[in-house]
């Protein structure tokens, strides 16, 4: 296999890179000022369109509140880093791209397996929401992923 090709598949290009997260303060004040929230499969996703980059930029938060250790938060962290990884072709990339903050908020630790699924899910609400970062929750926000129909 060459240097640059993955394993896995019709999908191009698998990893996270760096410029695919985001560490600015600026980014992170807008992204909690402009952005737009909606949960599903465990996780609250706050997200904002048009990040003028052509990709999708994450961050991911595990709350102290609820894991006192830092290594029940940093294994959550990895895990969630890991389904975003291999499930970001779920989610198109508008024109400029957006940021996403993925918050844990379940109270306990969760398998690998359960962490993919509710990624999954969040993925699948936020692509299908007319490219999920255009409208966002304007129709009804008290809809949830979780309840069918």
């Amino acid at each position: 296999m060459a240097g640059n090709e993955t394993k896995g598949g019709p999908h191009e290009d698998r990893r996270l890179r760096k410029s695919e997260r985001i560490c600015l303060k600026n980014d992170i004040t807008r992204l909690f000022k402009e952005g737009r929230y909606l949960s599903a499969g465990g996780f609250r996703c706050c997200y904002v369109k048009n990040n003028g980059k052509d990709f999708n930029r994450i961050m991911i938060s595990v709350p102290k509140r609820n894991f006192k250790k830092a290594v029940r938060r940093n294994l959550l962290k990895r895990r969630i880093r890991e389904a975003y990884r291999n499930n970001k072709h779920l989610l198109p990339v508008p024109e400029q791209g957006s940021d996403m903050l993925i918050i844990y908020t379940n109270n306990n630790v969760r398998t690998s397996e359960d962490i993919t699924r509710g990624i999954k899910e969040l993925l699948a609400r936020l692509s299908g929401n007319a490219a999920g970062l255009e409208e966002g929750r304007k129709k009804n926000p008290c809809i949830s992923a979780d309840i069918p129909g």
